[in-house]
């Protein structure tokens, strides 16, 4: 299995977890784990510009599926 083929599935790993789960993967559960350090990890280098093509349009994607599961502060200071 090749680089891109393991990332591909950490990528469709990712995706069918927040879709089953309607949750982002948590750091305090240690089944989530993995997929917690493969996000940050990834997210770091999309920012430093260090992935390639593909995997910037794919991990594009997946931030905008993650972003519809953020945690969201109970206490809603809002203006009114």
């Amino acid at each position: 299995m090749t680089f891109d083929e393991k990332w591909l599935l950490r990528w469709h790993e990712y995706m069918s977890y927040l879709e089953t789960n309607k949750r982002r993967p948590s750091k305090y559960h240690e089944a989530d784990k993995r997929l917690v350090n493969w996000f940050k990890y990834n997210r770091k280098m999309f920012r430093n510009g260090k992935l390639d093509e593909f995997r910037k349009e794919k991990l594009g994607i997946l931030l905008v599926e993650a972003n519809k599961y953020r945690r969201v502060n109970q206490h809603g200071y809002y203006s009114k």
